[in-house]
């Protein structure tokens, strides 16, 4: 056995070199394995700028995902282009430098990443430099990202950070941009700076978007364009943040809060629970969905151009709300003290609960729909421009309430309280309140002028007097009154003083029946309570008006006792004489009497509201009976022939005839009534069919009631709204309809109106809904005929048939020059292809009214033989009459002679004029021929003749 001796300087030189080599193995084993080392870019020239490049990192090497990487550089961007990257942190650093002209300032840092090349991040990453992502993707796994500077994210990259975001910065300005792009982020983003999602981005935030003021004194902005954004919160707090959103989609999971400036454009933001606004709030064509909304104390809430507002639970505001052209869909809306709130321009509440106020409340050409509105005492509720407000159940209202230019409020029950005094409602214009139900005044409602208070139901409060203390003021305003003209009115108050309108000498109302029951006439009165329903007439205005001016009646009743506001049915007495035979003269020797003379009566609207006509004239007129025969009569009714409103038009001339059997030097002119059937009014201009509350109008009671003194209705069936509903036609001028209004001129163009039309409902015979006999026989007056008997309005049926004809009547009271023409026209005459004519039965002529008047002399006197109107001009062979020399038809008092010189006659046919053949006769063979068989009626009549040659001549006559 070979046994080597060691020295000891041996084992003292070994040792050395042991330790040196473990120390080798140590420092291997803790790069290679732990691998924790702070890679630092270092670039260099030769091997480019790629993050992959080895070289370009300090220590030497790549970055794993175990590295904690700082990229300082200021002049060479690491890039990282379709390939991935890795590291345990990144920063972005800024370098100090020095220049001697402006002392030190800094150099910042970028990474690149482009061309889908991505960076995974274990940890955080810290910007205080440039991040510019193009086409590429961030990903950090446990960590945050801060931006300090400027990060851009941008064609269709993403960024996902597991953990937060926060984009500020301390002493300078920092810019976060997402474009095109999609972000995720785990937890909270912070924003104190510079936020941009734009060009179809996605933002998805599993935390809370927190948008707040800078520390650096610089205002947070958030812009959110054309891309989508979620959060769980969203809070822009802080003064002088502002956040913008324009064309995009934000869902937040729970809580919207904004107390600084917010700008939704174009955009739909949903909140799953609440939504605060503070500061300053617009909405422009865009729609919010929020659990809650609440406005902040004295902040402003603009919501405009088509926005929506819908809020399923409650809406609360103590600040300025201004609304244009958009929709508030809520269950509750509660307006606090300070605040105030205006609605304009085509908007809509829908309120499924309950709309609270008490404060400042505007609504302008804007509607209101809810279930239950309630006004404080101090709450001011201002309406105007054609808004309209349905509540389904109840207004509780002790604040005050003003509605300007056809304001509508329509409620189940209005509770109207008084607190201190100071509660009232206030009605211009042709604005209505419509009550269905209860109604309870203890405030003071004033109704101006053509407004109007409607109740549909007689279950009002007004039955319970002992809890009714409130006050009833209509002020109705009389329009241009001359101190000769007379004003028809009634009283829409109980218990009102006719001196209370004027205490001039002329207060009249009318007597139907005077001297034995022959004719009515004017009766004097003074200082009585005016009664309801009943008309009176007051020449002029009161002491000291100045002719020609407006004035104003308050009718104003404190509803105390028996006093209640007029409503539900009415009645009022009507009565008629008994004479019921041929026209005479009456005292003055001048003036006609009729049998209708005894039966006008002079009546009034009696609600504080217009009334239908027409429901008033069905209600009353009775209906028609069309018995086994085809004859039609009237059963029933109290009134026929419609209604006559004065309008007081001309002013009083010694030219016209004595009135109503007095002996006047100056008389009106009787033509100043219309008359209104359902026909329509017999002057085209002259009235819609609503008569107006305060207004006086005549009536013709019916000759063959069973009683002289029978009772007519007024209801609330005839205060029913529609659209053409109107309050405004105070002394002043689904049915197919076709009318014709002709008008009768003398040389002085004075004229005089008449109505003709076809209507469904109508017949041809004489109808009380649609028919009106003229009203003076002492006037110039043009009607048409029914079993000769003159009518200022006729209803004819449908369906309208060209070969109708209508005779015509005129009363001429002095002889002069007059003309025939169309006033106005409407349904299938509005166009020109249906002809009009009148014809000329004394001149043998056929004129075309629409080319213009027809003109005629006429002597004194009533002639309802000379006019037809017809609608062909070639009826029954008018323009095809023969000229023949030899034959000659005419007629005398006895008998109808047709007679030939040269040839024999072979027919004759008789017609009416309406066409109805009454008599035809053949093979005469005879040169003359005398017909006695009818008896003369000075009707006229259309005789047909043919020779034996064929040859025919068609001639009119009056026999």
């Amino acid at each position: 056995m070979y046994i080597k001796t060691i020295t000891t300087r041996s084992i003292l030189n070994i040792a050395p070199l042991k330790t040196y080599y473990c120390l080798i193995i140590l420092c291997l084993f803790s790069f290679s394995s732990f691998g924790q080392t702070t890679k630092t870019w270092s670039p260099s020239g030769l091997f480019g700028f790629s993050w992959n490049t080895a070289a370009n990192w300090s220590p030497w090497g790549v970055p794993t995902i175990n590295d904690d990487v700082i990229i300082s550089y200021y002049i060479y961007a690491p890039i990282i282009n379709n390939f991935d990257a890795q590291a345990k942190s990144v920063k972005i650093d800024k370098t100090s430098a020095w220049l001697p002209i402006i002392g030190s300032f800094y150099y910042r840092a970028r990474l690149e990443i482009s061309n889908t090349g991505s960076l995974t991040v274990s940890g955080s990453i810290t910007n205080d430099g440039y991040l510019n992502v193009n086409n590429g993707r961030v990903t950090t796994t446990s960590g945050d990202l801060l931006n300090a500077f400027e990060t851009n994210i941008s064609s269709s990259s993403q960024l996902n950070i597991t953990g937060n975001i926060t984009n500020e910065i301390y002493g300078s300005v920092a810019a976060f941009t997402v474009d095109n792009s999609t972000i995720t982020v785990s937890g909270n983003f912070r924003n104190t700076e510079n936020l941009t999602v734009d060009n179809s981005s996605s933002a998805t935030i599993n935390g809370d978007l927190v948008n707040i003021y800078g520390y650096d004194s610089n205002a947070a902005t958030l812009n959110i364009d054309d891309s989508n954004l979620s959060a769980t919160n969203i809070s822009n707090s802080d003064s002088g943040s502002t956040m913008e959103i324009n064309g995009s989609t934000v869902q937040v999971t729970n809580q919207f809060t904004n107390l600084q400036e917010l700008t939704v454009n174009d955009s739909d933001v949903t909140v799953n629970q609440k939504f605060n606004s503070g500061y300053s709030t617009t909405f422009t064509n865009s729609d919010l969905t929020a659990t809650n909304f609440e406005n902040y104390y004295l902040q402003n809430l603009t919501v405009e151009d088509n926005s929506t507002i819908n809020v399923s639970s409650s809406f609360t505001s103590d600040g300025y709300i201004n609304v244009s052209n958009s929709i508030f869909n809520v269950n509750t809306i509660d307006f606090l003290y300070n605040g105030e709130a205006n609605f304009s321009n085509g908007s809509l509440i829908n309120a499924t609960n309950t709309i609270y106020s008490a404060s400042e409340f505007h609504l302008s050409n804007s509607n209101i729909q809810s279930s239950y509105v309630a006004l404080t005492f101090n709450s001011t509720f201002t309406l105007k421009d054609n808004c309209k407000v349905t509540v389904e159940n109840d207004i509780n209202a002790d604040g005050t309430v003003i509605l300007e230019d056809i304001v509508q409020i329509e409620t189940k029950n209005l509770y109207m309280a008084e607190e201190n005094g100071r509660s009232q409602w206030n009605l211009f214009d042709d604005s209505y309140l419509m009550v269905h139900e209860h109604l309870d005044l203890q405030a003071k409602l004033n109704i101006f002028n053509n407004a109007s208070l409607i109740q549909t139901s007689t279950t009002d409060l007004n039955d319970v007097a002992e809890n009714y203390h409130g006050q009833l003021n209509i002020n109705r305003i009389a329009q241009n009154i001359e101190n000769h003209d007379y004003v028809y009115w009634s009283a829409p108050v109980m218990s009102y003083n006719l001196d209370g309108i004027s205490t001039s000498t002329n207060r009249y109302i009318w007597e139907p029946t005077t001297n034995g029951g022959q004719f009515g006439n004017w009766s004097k009165v003074s200082n009585t309570p005016m009664q309801l329903g009943k008309g009176y007439i007051v020449k002029g205005g009161p002491s000291g008006h100045t002719s020609g001016e407006n004035y104003t009646t308050n009718f104003s009743m404190y509803l105390r006792g028996s006093n209640r506001i007029p409503n539900g049915t009415i009645p009022v007495t009507v009565s008629r004489g008994t004479y019921n035979d041929e026209d005479y003269y009456g005292p003055s020797n001048t003036t006609k009497v009729t049998k209708y003379d005894d039966n006008w009566n002079l009546i009034g609207n009696p609600y504080p509201s217009a009334i239908s006509a027409d429901a008033f004239l069905t209600a009353n007129s009775g209906s028609l009976y069309t018995n086994e025969e085809g004859d039609v009569s009237v059963d029933g009714g109290i009134i026929e022939g419609g209604l006559r409103i004065w309008t007081h038009g001309s002013a009083p001339s010694s030219t016209y005839n004595d009135p109503f059997y007095a002996n006047e030097t100056y008389s009106y002119n009787p033509n100043d009534y219309i008359t209104y059937t359902l026909a329509g009014s017999s002057d085209p201009s002259g009235f819609s069919g609503y008569i107006a509350s305060c207004q006086g109008f005549f009536v013709l009671m019916r000759q063959d009631t069973p009683s002289q003194s029978e009772t007519l209705n007024f209801t609330n069936a005839m205060r029913t709204h529609t659209s053409e509903y109107t309050n405004a036609e105070f002394f002043r001028t689904e049915n197919t309809k076709n009318r014709i209004w002709l008008n009768l001129k003398n040389s002085k163009d004075i004229a005089t109106n008449m109505l003709l039309g076809y209507f469904d409902g109508a017949v041809n015979a004489k109808d009380p809904l649609y028919d009106a006999i003229i009203m003076d026989p002492n006037t110039t007056s043009i009607y048409s005929l029914i079993d000769n008997e003159g009518f200022v309005v006729q209803g004819k049926a449908n369906p309208f048939t060209n070969t109708d004809t209508v005779p015509l009547g005129v009363i001429i009271k002095e002889k002069d020059v007059y003309s025939i023409g169309i006033s106005a026209v409407d349904g299938l005459f509005e166009t020109t292809n249906q002809d009009i004519y009148l014809e000329d039965l004394y001149e043998n002529k056929v004129h075309d009214l629409r080319t213009a008047p027809y003109q005629f002399s006429s002597e004194v006197g009533t002639f309802n033989d000379r006019f037809v109107l017809v609608y062909e001009a070639n009826k029954l062979g008018i323009d095809e009459t023969t000229t023949l020399n030899d034959l000659n038809i005419f007629a005398t008092k006895n008998y109808i002679k047709v007679s030939s010189k040269t040839n024999v006659v072979n027919t004759i046919t008789i017609y009416d004029i309406l066409g109805r053949a009454l008599f035809n006769t053949k093979n005469l063979n005879t040169q003359e021929v005398l017909l006695d068989q009818f008896a003369p009626t000075n009707s006229p009549l259309i005789i047909k003749a043919t020779l034996a040659n064929g040859k025919t001549k068609t001639q009119k006559v009056i026999y």
